[in-house]
């Protein structure tokens, strides 16, 4: 025992950074929250049968692919890009006076354009895709944020004090 009495390091602001973090200060650098691999709280029975049809599809629960995901790409957007160049063509034609082109291009325009309206509609009804109301749904119940904080700031804790 040749030294003195050891000297126990300065915490004041280690304990300043803590508090700050649990009162919710803005001076914290972040907020105390947890992002959990599987829901902390029980989600709707819609979302939860959703995703239980998935993963008897085979599809992974969180993912983005779904059966019906190729038609926007092979359906909704070559007829709809047809469309808008028939529509383009209606109007060039009925402008300069070429009435055959506007006719041929109002034909072929009503067929493109009913083809991609029901194919967006026929892709986002699939019942296996997650919609963004279903994956916020899915992220509100897996964020370990208190729950009186919603999207806002949350109100100041109380604490015992150190």
């Amino acid at each position: 025992m040749t030294g003195g009495p050891s000297k126990e390091p300065d915490l004041t602001m280690a304990r300043a950074d803590v508090m700050a973090l649990i009162a919710g200060s803005p001076m914290s650098m972040r907020p105390p929250t947890v992002q959990a691999a599987a829901p902390l709280r029980a989600l709707p029975a819609a979302i939860e049968a959703k995703l239980a049809s998935r993963a008897s599809a085979g599809l992974t629960p969180l993912g983005t692919e779904h059966p019906r995901g190729g038609v926007w790409q092979r359906v909704v957007l070559p007829s709809g890009t047809l469309a808008a160049v028939d529509a383009v063509g209606v109007v060039v034609g009925a402008a300069d006076g070429h009435t055959v082109l506007a006719i041929v291009a109002a034909v072929l325009f009503v067929p493109l354009g009913a083809i991609a309206g029901f194919g967006a509609r026929f892709a986002s009804s699939d019942p296996l895709r997650l919609s963004t109301r279903d994956r916020r749904a899915i992220n509100d119940a897996s964020a370990g944020t208190p729950s009186r904080c919603g999207r806002g700031r949350c109100p100041p804790a109380r604490s015992a004090g150190w």
